[in-house]
């Protein structure tokens, strides 16, 4: 439902997703220093989507109470 769907994973995945948003912070500090166009910050709540499709839910499934477009998962999916 809407609330899974908004709720990051925990355990390894969430782990995993603190030191993207780690790295992230240092890239985005780089491209401050360099002044270049700034990549968007991680969305933890993205990660259940994704898992959930990747597990074989259906987009409709994942995407249930979500605020996005079945396009923009996809796009973003792309950008993975």
């Amino acid at each position: 439902g809407a609330a899974a769907a908004a709720r990051p994973p925990g355990g390894r995945v969430a782990a995993a997703i603190d030191d993207t948003v780690r790295v992230w912070a240092r890239v985005r500090d780089l491209e401050e220093e360099h002044r270049t166009q700034p990549a968007p910050e991680p969305d933890p709540g993205f990660a259940r989507p994704v898992r959930e499709w990747a597990r074989g839910a259906s987009l409709g499934e994942v995407l249930e109470g979500a605020e996005m477009t079945p396009g923009a998962f996809v796009l973003s999916l792309i950008h993975i």
